[in-house]
This record gives C-alpha cells, sequence and structure tokens, in this order.
C-alpha cells in the first residue's frame, strides 16, 4: 500500500512540475530568441522561482519513479503514470493558468483512461 501512495505522490510532483514550469514560462517570454541572449536568458530562468520549483518538483518525481521501477512492472506503472499525469495536467491548466480545455480534449482523456483500464486488467 505504501508504493503505490508513494507512486501517486511522484505523480503529483510531475504533474505539478508541468504547471509550475508552464507558468513561470509564460511570465519569462521568448527563450533564446538569439545568440547573444542565451547567457542572459539562463541567468533568468535561473532565479525564476516557478522555474525553480518545477526543476524540484521534477526531481523529486524522478527519484520517485525510479523507487517505484523496482517494485511494479513497467509494462502496468508507466501507461497509469503516464495517464494520470495527462489528466491532472489537463485539468490543472484549466483551473490554475486558465487555459480552453475543449470538449475533444477531455474526450481524448476519457479514452486515454479507458485504454490504460484495458492494460491494467490484462
Amino acid at each position: 500500500m505504501g508504493q503505490i501512495i508513494l507512486f501517486f505522490i511522484g505523480i503529483c510532483f510531475t504533474s505539478s512540475a508541468n504547471l509550475l514550469l508552464r507558468f513561470g514560462m509564460s511570465k519569462f517570454g521568448n527563450l533564446f530568441v538569439s545568440k547573444d541572449k542565451i547567457i542572459s536568458d539562463l541567468l533568468r530562468l535561473a532565479v525564476n522561482p516557478f522555474v525553480i520549483l518545477g526543476l524540484l518538483f521534477y526531481g523529486l518525481g524522478f527519484l520517485i519513479w525510479l523507487k517505484i521501477l523496482t517494485t511494479f512492472e513497467v509494462s502496468k506503472v508507466y501507461p497509469i503514470m503516464v495517464s494520470v499525469t495527462i489528466t491532472l495536467v489537463l485539468f490543472g491548466s484549466s483551473i490554475f493558468l486558465k487555459e480552453n480545455v475543449s470538449f475533444l480534449r477531455i474526450l481524448g482523456v476519457i479514452v486515454l483512461m479507458l485504454g490504460v483500464f484495458l492494460v491494467f486488467r490484462s
């Protein structure tokens, strides 16, 4: 039971990382527009709190993922991890980032979850 909770904590870290990075980059503007701006852009990224926190969350999610791979079959947990992450990012981007989520996207997530259910049952 503890491994399953850890698995979902890792998914939450990965989903949150995506949302934080998107928010941080929405405030950042274009990245590496010219060769002259590479160093200044990297320095601006290094002090962007949302990018820093997003990278930290990705790192924590990655470490948890490594732990999960020692316990579960990758052919079962990877589809679950990806589909739940997609679902959380879709709804999180709508709620927190005010992105437009169409009916077709929601339908796509439902189809994705049904497919994962079939993979998990096999």
